[in-house]
């Protein structure tokens, strides 16, 4: 896993960016991308997600309708190399690699104190159940794998359960993940009083 520091990328040999870091996962890391760090102002809206592994992330996205998730961008293989100067002896790793829009986590959301925890819930609940509609049983379902892109809530991770041809059963368990409960009751010892609906 790289460094949470900035990186430097080459697109097709030529044009050069510059990324700095914007979280990670278990196997992934994201940076913002921008052409220098004067622009990185402008960079607000495309973020590259890294990963040695396979992720079934970019392409479950781009069959999702666009209120469910963040736009895929670019789709395909990178070099990483450990050295900050490429040595013609070292040989690089490939990794999966794609762009995507930016979305706003929804736990470090509530931790602005501006957002209202229950309208919040809801709105995820639906983004769970519209996913399962479109085949999609997500796994992990903790505030840090939804986002807000201007006002919809999205699903920033996709997990790792394959993606069904046809809509999920209405007998499976959607009810509201322990995973988001759990979340919400973190934040409101956090802010020093209890979550609204508790």
């Amino acid at each position: 896993m790289p460094l949470p520091l900035y990186i430097t990328i080459k697109a097709n040999t030529s044009s050069c960016y510059e990324g700095y870091y914007a979280g990670h996962g278990l196997t992934k890391v994201a940076y913002r991308l921008c052409t220098t760090i004067k622009t990185f102002g402008q960079a607000h809206e495309t973020i590259l997600k890294m990963t040695p592994e396979y992720d079934q992330e970019p392409i479950v996205f781009r069959k999702l309708p666009r209120n469910l998730c963040p736009e895929i961008y670019a789709h395909g293989e990178c070099l990483v190399y450990k050295n900050a100067f490429s040595i013609r002896a070292e040989q690089p790793e490939i990794w999966n690699a794609w762009t995507t829009q930016v979305a706003f986590p929804c736990d470090q959301a509530l931790q602005t104190k501006t957002i209202d925890v229950q309208p919040l819930v809801w709105h995820i609940v639906y983004c769970i159940c519209s996913c399962a509609a479109h085949g999609l049983l997500l796994d992990d379902n903790s505030l840090g794998n939804f986002g807000i892109i201007h006002a919809p809530i999205v699903v920033i991770d996709a997990g790792r359960k394959v993606q069904e041809e046809s809509p999920i059963e209405k007998n499976k368990n959607l009810s509201v993940p322990e995973e988001i409960l759990s979340d919400i009751r973190l934040v409101g010892e956090h802010r020093g009083r209890a979550p609204a609906g508790r």
